[in-house]
C-alpha cells in the first residue's frame, strides 16, 4: 500500500508517530479522514473521534433538543490534498459529549490544525470551547478575538472559581487567515498556560492556584456545563460562531492525571500536525522535525 502524501516514514523504516503515541489520549478529531465523517447530503452528521466516544454531532437548540440546520460541510482538498470541515458562519457541532474528559487531570496538551475565514466581525469567534451555563470561568477553548487589535488568543481556567487566564498575539504578528497549528498547554500542576503557533511560544500565563483540574463545573460532568466546536455554545445561545470560510483539518487533545507533558510531546504533536497538513514550513528553525515527521 502507498503511504499517504503527507505521510513521512522516519529513517530506518520504524513506524512513524501518530496521537495514538501520547500517553492520556483524549480526543481525536481527524477531517481528512473519510472513515470517520457521515453526510447526509453535503453535511456532516457526525464526525466520529479516532480515540474514544468524544463525537461531534449537530448543534441543539435552547431545549437541548438536536436540530439539523446547522451541520458543517465538507471543504474537498482544503489543505495539502487534504478534506477539512468547513464553516459558513452559522454552522456549529455540538461536543457535549467531550465534557469532563479534563476533570481530574494535571496538564492538557490540545492541538488545532485550522484557518480563521475572515476578519469582518467584531466578536470572538470560537473554534471550542467548554464552559458552564452559570457563566463561570472557561477551562479551555481555542477563540479568537479581532475586535480593535487583530489577534489569536486562547484562554483557560482551572477551577470555575479561578479568574480566566488568557494568552494572545497581540504583541506579535496579528490574526490571519491562513492556515496554523494552534498548541494549549494547560498545565494545572505546574500553574502555567501556554500558547504556541505553528512551533513557537506566543506566550504564557499563571493560574491562580496549583493542582489537578477537579471542579466538576470545568469542562466537568455537571449539567449545565456545555462543549461545542465552532461557536461558543452547544445551542449557539450567544451566536459567535466561526466566520464563513472557516476550516478545522483536525482536532487533539490528551490530558494526563498527574504531572506535566514534556517538550518533547508538544513538539512531537507539532511535527505531525505539520507534516501532515503541509505546515511544516511554519515551524521555527531549530524545531526538531521542521524537516522530518516524528
Amino acid at each position: 500500500m502507498t503511504p499517504p502524501t503527507w505521510l513521512h516514514w522516519p529513517a530506518g523504516g520504524s513506524t512513524p508517530w501518530a496521537p495514538t503515541d501520547l500517553t492520556g489520549l483524549q480526543c481525536w478529531l481527524d477531517a481528512s479522514d473519510s472513515a470517520t465523517i457521515t453526510l447526509s447530503g453535503s453535511n456532516i452528521t457526525l464526525w466520529e473521534d479516532k480515540q474514544g466516544s468524544n463525537d461531534a454531532d449537530d448543534a441543539v437548540n435552547s431545549s437541548n433538543v438536536k436540530i439539523t440546520t446547522k451541520r458543517p460541510t465538507i471543504a474537498t482538498a482544503a489543505q495539502n490534498g487534504l478534506d477539512a470541515i468547513n464553516f459558513n458562519g452559522s454552522q456549529w457541532f455540538d461536543h457535549n459529549t467531550a465534557r469532563g474528559m479534563l476533570k481530574d487531570r494535571s496538564c492538557a496538551l490540545m492541538a488545532v490544525a485550522m484557518k480563521f475565514g475572515s476578519v469582518s466581525n467584531s466578536a470572538f469567534q470560537f473554534a471550542w470551547t467548554n464552559r458552564d451555563a452559570n457563566n463561570t470561568p472557561q477551562s479551555a477553548r481555542f477563540q479568537l478575538f479581532h475586535n480593535n487589535t487583530n489577534t489569536f488568543w486562547v484562554g483557560s481556567a482551572r477551577l470555575a472559581s479561578d479568574s480566566l487566564e488568557s494568552v494572545s498575539t497581540s504583541a506579535t504578528p496579528p490574526y490571519d487567515t491562513n492556515w496554523h497549528i494552534h498548541v494549549a498547554v494547560l498545565d494545572w500542576a505546574a500553574d502555567t498556560l501556554s500558547y504556541y503557533i505553528d512551533g513557537s511560544l506566543i506566550g504564557t500565563d499563571s493560574y491562580p492556584s496549583g493542582g489537578a483540574n477537579t471542579d466538576n463545573t470545568d469542562l466537568g460532568t455537571a449539567a449545565s456545563t456545555w462543549t461545542a466546536i465552532g461557536n461558543t455554545r452547544r445551542d449557539g445561545g450567544t451566536n459567535l460562531p466561526l466566520s464563513s470560510g472557516s476550516r478545522i483539518g483536525e482536532m487533539i487533545c490528551a490530558a494526563l492525571s498527574s504531572g506535566s507533558y514534556a517538550t518533547s510531546d508538544r513538539e512531537k504533536l507539532e511535527g505531525y500536525v505539520a507534516h501532515k497538513w503541509g505546515l511544516e514550513g511554519n515551524l521555527p528553525n531549530g524545531h526538531p522535525y521542521k524537516n522530518a515527521a516524528p
